[in-house]
């Protein structure tokens, strides 16, 4: 992650305070709808608790597997 926050450019922040629309449904989409589906998952294929759990905090995090 650090190598990547290194190749951001000043323009790139810019570009974030311009339009930060996009930004915000991201995070709120982030944390919302992948944790619901993480737990529909969970329902669905009828999960042992602690599995369940593992799944909706996988979700959660941007990047994890999820489908």
């Amino acid at each position: 992650m650090l190598g990547m926050g290194i190749t951001l450019l000043p323009q790139d922040f810019r570009d974030v305070f311009k339009t930060p629309i996009p930004v915000f449904a991201g995070v709120v989409l982030q944390y919302t709808v992948m944790p619901l589906s993480g737990w529909g998952i969970g329902i669905l294929l009828n999960l042992p608790t602690p599995l369940a759990t593992g799944l909706i905090v996988v979700s959660c995090c941007p990047g994890g597997v999820l489908m």
